[in-house]
This record gives structure tokens, C-alpha cells and sequence, in this order.
């Protein structure tokens, strides 16, 4: 045990990032899961050492643990300080021998952060030597050389800090001083030399769940990754079944996300068709889709409610550019990826975008060689929202009652585990979560219930319908059988 990265609370995807940095794309810097709420990192160099891959190649072998936690600029550290007040931290937990690194992933939420030269004007400090200056605490921690005074310390760290700033050619730290706040660089800038991972062949082993959506929005703590986070947090963790789906749904995003980052650092244009018809319309499917579940029953209120999240989207695009024609090719796109992962088809040849898009996010999810129904099902509900989008393009299009019967067809095909996995055993216990939580509208139900039934080993499928007739999925006399299905 050595380096861990923080799965459960911080930014997971960023850290890896900043990592990958400090060792300046050595592929062989890769993860692995080490437990529900960590991955553990490994390193073997694969590329010339330089000074900080050094460094952190002695972090990952030393046995002392050195969990690393990357959070938002909104983050309280437990003795009540805003990181952003100090912008990282490590701490020593001396029964545990756990080094802890915080640091602010997120720039002070975009503010920046600044720290002295030596002539005492702010320059730039970016969250990537921030964490190497907390790595050499932790290094000096490891060797027991680290001063019991915090100044000396902190020199110490400052030294180490200035060595991988003279590395990337960034301006020197003043050795000192050490002021640190919010603020805007008022010398030498705030860029960042990257390294650039594609130009590396890097291809780490590396899991996580928003780094496509993270590099298509430019930042890990958007809107838009927070509501995403929320919806893996609550529907992974919700039952045995949606556990069942959901992790190895997320284990194959983890093999072919690393690919699809890699393409959209590439192409600018993917990187924008993914930002503006795929990342974007699931965050509002996800709103639809909640808002719909959460009500008793179709309605003028529950239309009105849809249409105001639709409207957002639109908006939204309509100030990127977007089109009505491009929509429907998004759309169209979506609806062929998802019959290809259903019959498990090779990708087509790749055309234009945004059309391609889907089709290529198919491609790439049948390569991971994994389970691709909950993506299917997915790209089926995303071809029903930009259809929709696009009719509110062209001026029309308002969300109306032949929506809301697609919305509910749609949500009641919610994917379910392997016949394999299915056990009468565990219907009674899961399909009470299910109802209380997810399928709380009778109309709902009733179509998950067909839906389940249709896909549930024969054997036992009898005792099941008697089940969701006396949980209310079902009435007592009604037709199971999958019509529409």
C-alpha cells in the first residue's frame, strides 16, 4: 500500500490527472481498485526519469499509505479551515500512519490561487505543484526528515516545490515567503505546461466514472458532473440490482472512457458534440426522467415542469451554435447506436458529426467486451429527448401527452441484471426498494413489471407474477404478458 486516491469523496478523475502530470505521461503510471472507496496506484517507469517521476515513483514504493483527496473549492476541512484558505494540506495521523493530502481541485473555483516570487509579486500556483508540494511533505514524512517546526517545513517543501517548477520551466517560489490566497496572477500567467497524454500512448488502468464528462466540460466540479456524481452515488448504491447493473456498466465506462478523453484532446469538434449532445442532454434527461417519476400521474403541471427543462437545454444550445438539423442527426445517431449494442453489431464506418457520434460511443463501449444493455437503453432515452429538442428548435414541440407516454414507456424498460442473476430469493426484498424509490407511479410499475417478467427465468416466473400482484406492480387479474416489449 502506498499512494490512494479517494473515490467516495473527492475528484477521483483529477487526481489521476495531476499525477500523470508530476511523472510527465509516463504510461506506466496506472490504478487499480483497492477497495469500494479507493484506487491504489502503480508506477514502473517506462520513460526516461525526470526529477518529480522520481520522486513520486519513491512515494508509490515506500509502505507508509499516502491517501490523496481532491475536492471542490466549497470543501471545510475537519478543524473548520476553507481548503481554500490554504488551498492544500497534509495531514499525519500518528496511530494510523496515514499521510492525508487535501487540495482544491478546482482553482478556488476558478479565482486561482497565488503564492510570491522571489521579489514578492503573485504568481501563479497550479493545483498540480500544489499537490507536488504536499508530496514532498509526505516524501519527507516517509524519511524521517522532516523539521518539527511548520517554517522549516515548509522551506523544505518550498525547495522541493521550486525544483519541479524549474523542471517545467514555471516561475520560482520565493524560498521563504510563504503567502498563499485566492487570487489572479499579476505575473507570468496561468498556464500550465501539460504533457499531453496523447502524444504518450498512454493507456493507464485507470477507472473513472466523469472523465468523459469532465473533458468535455472543462472542469471537474461543473454543474453538470455534480448532478451526474449524485445520480451514480444514489442509483449504484440503491439496491442489489441496480448494483448488478450498474457495476459492470460502470467497470466497461472505465475501460473505454480512457480512449474516448484521448480522441476528444484530439478533436476539438468531438469534444464539443460530446459536450452539447451527449453530457449535456443526459444531465436533463436525468431531471425529465426524476421529475417524472416523482409525480402520481401525467399532468398540465408535470408537462409544464418538462418543458421548462427542455427549454433549458435548447436554450443553452441554441447559444452554442446548435440546430435543429443537427439534433435530429444526433438523434438518429443515438437510436442506431443503441439497435447496434443490442445485436451486437461492429460500428459503421464514421461519418459526420454530430450524426457519428453515437455510433462511435457504440464502437467504443463493444470493444470493452462487457455488458452493453444498460448503455442501449440509455442512447434510446437520449434519441427520445433530442427528437424532442429538436421539434422545441424549429418553434414547436412543447412537451405533451404523446411525450410523457414515450418518457413512461421509456423508464419503464429500466434495465435489469442477467436472467443468471435473477432470483426469486431477492425479487421480494428488491422489488419493495424499487417500488418505494424508483417506481413509485402505479402506470410505471405496471410496465416494469411486464418489462421484468418478459426477461425473468421461466421456472419461477409464475411465483414472480403472484409476487407483483401482492406488492401492487400488478392487479390481480391483469394481462402480464410483454405486449410492446
Amino acid at each position: 500500500m502506498s499512494i490512494l486516491i479517494d473515490r467516495a469523496i473527492g475528484y477521483d478523475a483529477t487526481v489521476f490527472e495531476d499525477l500523470l502530470e508530476i511523472v510527465r505521461c509516463d504510461p506506466g503510471l496506472a490504478t487499480f481498485e483497492y477497495s469500494p472507496f479507493t484506487y491504489q496506484v502503480t508506477y514502473t517507469q517506462k520513460k526516461a526519469a525526470v526529477a518529480s517521476s522520481t520522486r513520486l515513483l519513491a512515494i508509490v514504493q515506500a509502505s507508509m499509505p499516502v491517501l490523496l483527496v481532491g475536492v471542490g473549492s466549497t470543501f471545510v476541512l475537519s478543524n473548520g479551515l476553507p481548503i481554500t484558505a490554504r488551498a492544500a494540506v497534509t495531514e499525519f495521523m500518528v496511530p494510523t500512519y496515514l499521510i492525508t493530502i487535501w487540495y482544491d481541485v478546482t482553482d478556488a473555483g476558478g479565482r486561482y490561487y497565488v503564492v510570491h516570487d522571489p521579489a514578492g509579486t503573485d504568481i501563479y500556483a497550479p493545483r498540480q505543484v500544489n499537490l507536488y508540494h504536499e508530496l514532498a511533505h509526505a516524501y519527507h514524512i516517509i524519511q524521517k526528515d522532516l523539521p518539527d517546526k511548520e517554517f522549516d517545513a515548509e522551506v523544505q517543501g518550498v525547495a522541493d516545490e521550486n525544483a519541479f517548477r524549474a523542471q517545467l520551466g514555471l516561475l520560482a517560489r520565493h524560498p521563504t515567503d510563504h503567502y498563499g490566497a485566492p487570487g489572479e496572477p499579476s505575473h507570468g500567467g496561468v498556464g500550465f505546461p501539460t504533457c499531453k497524454p496523447k502524444d504518450t500512448g498512454w493507456s493507464p488502468g485507470w477507472k473513472c466514472s466523469a472523465a468523459v464528462a469532465t473533458a468535455a466540460l472543462g472542469s471537474a466540479e461543473a454543474e453538470e458532473i455534480v448532478a451526474l456524481r449524485r445520480a451514480r452515488q444514489k442509483y449504484r448504491a440503491m439496491s442489489l440490482w441496480t448494483a448488478l447493473i450498474a457495476e459492470p456498466t460502470l467497470q466497461l465506462y472505465g475501460k473505454f472512457s480512457v480512449g474516448i478523453v484521448r480522441d476528444m484532446l484530439r478533436d476539438p469538434l468531438l469534444r464539443q458534440a460530446m459536450l452539447h449532445y451527449a453530457v449535456q442532454p443526459t444531465v436533463h434527461l436525468l431531471r425529465i426522467a426524476e421529475a417524472y417519476l416523482a409525480a402520481e400521474s401525467d399532468s398540465a403541471a408535470l408537462a409544464a415542469d418538462l418543458d421548462r427543462a427542455l427549454g433549458d437545454y435548447v436554450a443553452g444550445l441554441a447559444r452554442a451554435g446548435g440546430s435543429a438539423p443537427a439534433l435530429r442527426d444526433a438523434a438518429d445517431g443515438a437510436a442506431q447506436a443503441s439497435r447496434l449494442l443490442v445485436a451486437g453489431t461492429a460500428a459503421p464506418p464514421a461519418g459526420r458529426l454530430p450524426g457519428a457520434l453515437f455510433p462511435y460511443l457504440a464502437g467504443a463501449v463493444g470493444k470493452g467486451g462487457g455488458p452493453t444493455t444498460a448503455f442501449a437503453w440509455a442512447f434510446d432515452g437520449l434519441a427520445l429527448l433530442l427528437r424532442q429538442a429538436a421539434d422545441r428548435f424549429d418553434g414547436g414541440g412543447c412537451i405533451d401527452g404523446a411525450f410523457l407516454r414515450a418518457l413512461g414507456a421509456w423508464v419503464g424498460r429500466f434495465p435489469v441484471p442477467p436472467q443468471a442473476q435473477l432470483t426469486l430469493a431477492d425479487a421480494p426484498g428488491e422489488l419493495a426498494v424499487l417500488g418505494a424509490r424508483v417506481f413509485t407511479r402505479p402506470d410505471v410499475r405496471m410496465r416494469f413489471a411486464r418489462h421484468l417478467l418478459a426477461r425473468w427465468p421461466a421456472a419461477t416466473a409464475p411465483a414472480l407474477r403472484q409476487l407483483l400482484v401482492d406488492l401492487r406492480y400488478l392487479l390481480p387479474d391483469h394481462d402480464t404478458t410483454a405486449r410492446g416489449e
